[in-house]
């Protein structure tokens, strides 16, 4: 499915084997995705391509994706606000969530109660670094269990808010870790609050 230049709210809609089940080009503003569940696509589960104001993501199930469950960073993409709440991921070859600025500024991002499990890569990677106006990023009450690299890698300027998250069986590697949380400067608050259970990870966290 493909969605350029409008709004639109889609519920209970059963995506499944395509190269990628939804993406997003062009602008777009005011999305609303509800009770969605896509499996087996083979490249990206949910993938933004273009500049999207508003984006929502709420009940989502995300099964057998051939890379990533939801992605927002490459050439073109802008996400200026978006919500992924109350949803799960599981056996994705790539990453769970994986956000990033290298084209387009990323903020005001929250994920809250998102389960990702079995992650090829990191479970729930927001890293929006790059772009002087990217900012603000809440991850919370959300787990991660048996991803490959990182259970959670969160890098941000302005607010980094993480609370009541767990990793638990990630990294496979020395230098990887369950939680990899930081602020890219001395004056990024960082307000990290518990309860915050690192578990039977590679390395506990940064």
């Amino acid at each position: 499915m493909c969605i350029r230049d409008r709004d639109m709210a889609m519920t209970k809609p059963p995506v499944s084997t395509f190269t990628n089940g939804i993406l997003m080009t062009g602008t777009c503003r005011n999305l609303q995705f509800e009770n969605v569940t896509i499996s087996d696509s083979t490249g990206i589960a949910i993938h933004n391509y273009g500049s999207v104001t508003n984006l929502t993501i709420h009940q989502a199930v995300i099964t057998n994706a051939g890379t990533t469950g939801f992605d927002s960073r490459y050439t073109g993409a802008t996400l200026d606000g978006a919500m992924i709440t109350d949803s799960l991921i599981t056996n994705v070859n790539s990453a769970g969530i994986f956000i990033q600025d290298h084209y387009g500024l990323a903020r005001d991002i929250l994920v809250d109660n998102v389960t990702v499990r079995g992650a090829g890569e990191t479970g729930v990677l927001i890293a929006p670094i790059y772009v002087e106006g990217s900012r603000n990023i809440t991850v919370r009450n959300s787990t991660v269990t048996g991803a490959h690299t990182h259970g959670f890698y969160i890098q941000g300027r302005n607010s980094v808010v993480f609370e009541n998250n767990t990793a638990m069986n990630c990294g496979d590697a020395a230098e990887e870790w369950g939680m990899w949380i930081r602020g890219i400067s001395a004056d990024t608050p960082l307000t990290a609050d518990g309860p915050i259970r690192v578990i039977g990870n590679r390395n506990g966290a940064y």
